[in-house]
Formats: structure tokens, sequence, C-alpha cells
């Protein structure tokens, strides 16, 4: 754990390093944000965009760190801290990737941000799909259903359910990416398909928690 908690602020201090070597090479205004189709459609001062990404980075680490804390459920942390902590340094690298991709677009490059942005995802959501495989109840991480949260054998069967899922998606995602890749005239299409993907494939592990639950109450009443 001590060995993933600092490579995870190794990532953030190098974030602050990269900050410091580019900062007199960016414009004064920064595209800060693009729309569903890589169009850019928002601008940040310089100054301020370092400032607020770098928090950011920095508050969901600390969020990620310290919440599982003040969980009522933080004994079986230890149950998958290996995998949790292996989760706060992907979202760190991710993190340090999505700041990257801004600051190379902003140094003049043409980027498809959609495009860029689709194989992180995918790695993200395969270690998503590893931790939510080991979770055990809690009220921070994993799919926290009404149903799994009050009945842990109802908790243990949707994630294991829900690793399948998140792992075939990250794969999904993948195939998009290569999609794009081979065929240009899809690439504006494939960041939204890509964000479907993610809102359907969430939907699934819900209703199979409530399909269980559902099932269960119909064997008690018997």
């Amino acid at each position: 754990m001590k060995k993933i908690f600092l490579a995870s602020v190794f990532v953030i201090i190098l974030m602050i390093f990269v900050s410091a070597f580019f900062f007199y090479s960016l414009p004064d205004s920064m595209v800060s944000h693009w729309g569903m189709q890589s169009e850019p459609n928002g601008w940040m001062p310089k100054a301020f965009f370092f400032v607020f990404f770098i928090g950011l980075a920095i508050g969901i680490f600390l969020l990620m760190v310290f919440l599982p804390k003040a969980d009522p459920f933080k004994k079986n942390y230890a149950a998958f801290q290996k995998e949790y902590d292996l989760l706060v340094f992907f979202f760190a690298c991710f993190m340090f990737y999505i700041f990257l991709l801004v600051i190379w677009a902003n140094l003049g490059y043409a980027l498809s941000m959609g495009l860029a942005m689709i194989p992180a995802l995918a790695v993200l959501f395969y270690v998503i799909g590893i931790l939510i495989g080991k979770t055990k109840r809690n009220y921070f991480v994993g799919i926290r259903t009404p149903w799994a949260l009050d009945n842990e054998d109802n908790w243990n069967k949707t994630h294991k359910f829900g690793a399948k899922v998140f792992k075939v998606l990250a794969l999904l995602i993948l195939v998009i990416w290569l999609f794009g890749i081979f065929f240009d005239k899809a690439e504006k299409a494939l960041f939204p398909v890509t964000i479907g993907a993610i809102l359907v494939a969430a939907f699934f592990p819900f209703l199979y928690s409530y399909l269980l639950y559902a099932k269960n109450q119909k064997t008690r009443s018997k």
C-alpha cells in the first residue's frame, strides 16, 4: 500500500513539474473543454487552469485516501486494499494523462480529444472491473444499490456480475477506439458512442441487484 501511495503522490508532483516546464510556452487563454465531437468549446486563463486542474487532482486523491477511513464498513477494506490502492494510482495516472492531452492541444498540435481519451477510459474501466470483483460491502466503493448495501449476499453476487460487465465494457471501448483509428469518418461519433456504452453498462449491475432482491423477496414470501 505504501509503494502505491507514494507512486500516486509522485504522479501528482510530476504534474506540478510539467506545469512549470510548459507554463511560458502556452497561450494566456487555454482551451480547457471539448464538446462530444472533440470541438473546443471552453477556455480558461492559463494560471487558473493549472491551479484548478492540479487542485482537482489533489482533492480527488485525498478523498480516495481518507473517505474510506470514515466508512462504517471500513474493516472490510482490508479484503480489497491492494485493488483499491491500484485504482487510486491508476486514477492519478488518468488525471495526468488528461492533463498532458490538454497541454499538447494548447501547444498547437492536432489532436482529437475524444479519440485520445478512449483508450485511457478502457484501462480505467478494466481496473475498476478488477476492483469490483474483490470489493466487500462498504458505502464508498462499488455498486452501492440499496439492495446490495442491505444484504451481503446481494452485494457479493452483484459485484461478481459487475466485474464481468466492466471488463467487457473495457474491451468494447478498445474496439470502438480501433474502429476510430481505421475509419476516419466515424471519428466524431466515437466519443458519444463510448459514453453511451458506459451508461448502458452501468445500468446492468443496478438491474441485476434489484432482480436478486426481488427474487429473494419472492422466496421469503412462500
